[in-house]
């Protein structure tokens, strides 16, 4: 700088640069443009790292020049990647280039796969989709119909196909036939009263997803009332002692209670499951899930509780069952342990609409860095989980953190928290009710101050709206 002389040019912006400042070690150089977005450059390799980009007041997204993205919900509907003419939604590129905390990783200098978007879309192009029955503006008479969804491949082949009922995932026992390079499928689906909102969307082989296509059906039939259905999981008890929990059983207890208390009002019935400790194994998990499929309705709601171990290993997210003995050995989870693929495939299974999951999984104090580089990935499984069905998670622990118990509380810091939101603090409305994405609010706005005032550290949680929002309790 004292010379003055032109060392090297950064090119990227496409107005004029307002401002730059180093970061403190000299290794990056962060630059604001009137183009409306800051990006930060590597001063020795003299590359583009990342792209930030702010959507009004509280909307974000952060890019790297190769695809890999990580935003705020709201801003989805308002970045998009651009090649020539097209536009393709960040969500089309979600399985592999969503990264979770993508900011922290490039600001350390962490690695990512050396992968790129527009290269995936060049050999693998997603399909594409309609909804070629019923037509728009078709009446229906019937509450069960057939969906017919085209799909065409345009060259990357066609891996999986995705049929959404007002958000939530529909299971694929659909008919299908050959028709040239497209597929017909075939879904019998139960409509619900009202206005019914179907998205179909497919996947290439290498897993990039086409825009979803929209169909709106209206049913005017006779109104089927509400059941409530819970399954509430609570394991202190480990067969490794080692594993043990002091208030897991306690949190689950305590919400089965207040949910039994508070939405008696709001459905026909409450059907309550529940499995604490040695009864919380991994096969009468997933076989009291078919058993819920078997007699919930679309009309219905399910809330899943869970509250015990959670494990992420290889990219793989693990409820952990009673019968554990180890957090980290893929192994012994993969025959023991619940994942997350597989209790994916039964919430799917279950007819019900309306969906939340709520996971206050803790994990050991001693594996607390082990989680600091399995966060991000943890944070994915979740978000993956949320989408790929179409529900709603409300989780205990954010990136790089682990859930936190309180003998001065007597629950885990979230499920804490989350009880006193259902208890009325989260209706933000002030009109009676709680509904889902009311208590997630809550639950993000309270859960860090009262992980400071008893911790010193302030724990975050995870929260995943991909569901239709709906009353929990009624006071």
């Amino acid at each position: 700088m004292a010379s003055g002389q032109k060392i090297r040019v950064l090119t990227g912006h496409s107005e004029w640069v307002s401002s730059v400042s180093f970061s403190p070690g000299g290794k990056q150089l962060a630059s604001s443009s009137y183009d409306g977005t800051v990006k930060l450059w590597g001063i020795h390799s003299d590359k583009e790292l990342a792209t930030l980009i702010s959507v009004g007041e509280n909307d974000w997204a952060v890019t790297t020049p190769n695809g890999y993205f990580d935003c705020s919900e709201g801003t989805k509907d308002y970045v998009h990647f651009v090649r020539g003419t097209e536009v393709i939604e960040l969500d089309q590129f979600f399985e592999t280039f969503y990264h979770p905390g993508l900011l922290a990783t490039v600001m350390s200098g962490g690695e990512l796969p050396d992968i790129d978007a527009g290269e995936q879309l060049n050999n693998s192009p997603p399909p594409t989709v309609e909804i070629i029955s019923p037509v728009v503006g078709e009446k229906m008479q019937q509450r069960e119909i057939e969906i017919q969804v085209k799909v065409c491949n345009k060259g990357g082949g066609i891996d999986e196909v995705k049929l959404l009922h007002n958000k939530k995932r529909i299971p694929d026992t659909s008919n299908e036939r050959q028709d040239g390079d497209c597929l017909i499928k075939t879904y019998t689906v139960s409509l619900g009263v009202g206005d019914n909102t179907f998205v179909a969307s497919a996947f290439s082989a290498e897993r990039v997803e086409s825009r979803g296509h929209k169909l709106d059906v209206h049913f005017s039939g006779a109104v089927r009332e509400a059941v409530s259905h819970v399954l509430a999981i609570g394991i202190d008890e480990y067969k490794n002692p080692q594993l043990k929990l002091n208030y897991a059983r306690t949190d689950a207890e305590s919400f089965v209670e207040v949910i039994r208390a508070k939405s008696s009002r709001l459905f026909t019935d409450v059907n309550v499951t529940t499995l604490y400790d040695t009864e919380a194994t991994r096969e009468n998990i997933l076989t009291t899930l078919d058993q819920i499929a078997a007699k919930a309705n679309p009309e219905d709601v399910f809330t899943l509780y869970y509250a015990g171990h959670g494990s992420i290993v290889d990219n793989r997210y693990y409820f952990v069952t009673t019968e554990n003995i180890k957090l980290y050995d893929r192994a012994k989870l993969d025959r023991d342990a619940t994942f997350v693929n597989d209790m994916q495939q039964k919430l799917t299974a279950i007819p019900a609409k309306k969906v939340l999951v709520i996971m206050d999984a803790c994990h050991s104090g001693a594996a607390a860095d082990l989680l600091a580089v399995r966060g991000a990935a943890e944070e994915k499984a979740l978000a993956q989980l949320a989408r790929n069905v179409g529900v709603h998670v409300l989780a205990s622990s954010g990136s790089e953190q682990y859930a936190s118990e309180f003998a001065q509380l007597g629950h885990g810091v979230f499920t804490y928290v989350l009880l006193k939101g259902l208890q009325g603090e989260a209706d933000m409305l002030k009109d009676g009710q709680v509904t889902v994405k009311e208590l997630g609010l809550y639950i993000e706005n309270e859960t860090p101050k009262i992980a400071k005032q008893y911790k010193g550290q302030e724990q975050y949680p995870t929260t995943r709206h991909d569901g239709q929002d709906f009353p929990l309790v009624l006071e």
